[in-house]
């Protein structure tokens, strides 16, 4: 039986995939726009302490999910374009 994981269980890998059971409405572009914005004050961090490979490294990955974030906005207006056509309130 699979069993539902609350706050709690975050800190534990199974936990945070599990969290996204206790709240439906988070979605993995969410958790990738949340990434992101952790990583981008991470890297500014580690590069203002002149630890510049791991600080670029953390842009490289935060560009990365920015772009997958920006690739689901566009999706999604596509889709609420399409929908707005079938419906006829476009």
């Amino acid at each position: 039986m699979d069993q539902v994981l609350c706050i709690s269980d975050i800190t534990r890998i199974e936990g945070f995939y599990s969290l996204l059971n206790c709240f439906p409405f988070i979605t993995s572009k969410d958790i990738y726009a949340v990434a992101a914005g952790s990583l981008i004050n991470l890297a500014t961090i580690l590069y203002l302490n002149s630890i510049r490979v791991p600080a670029v490294a953390a842009y490289a990955i935060c560009a990365f999910f920015s772009f997958q974030v920006l690739i689901g906005i566009i999706k999604v207006k596509r889709f609420d374009q399409r929908e707005r056509l079938i419906t006829g309130t476009a």
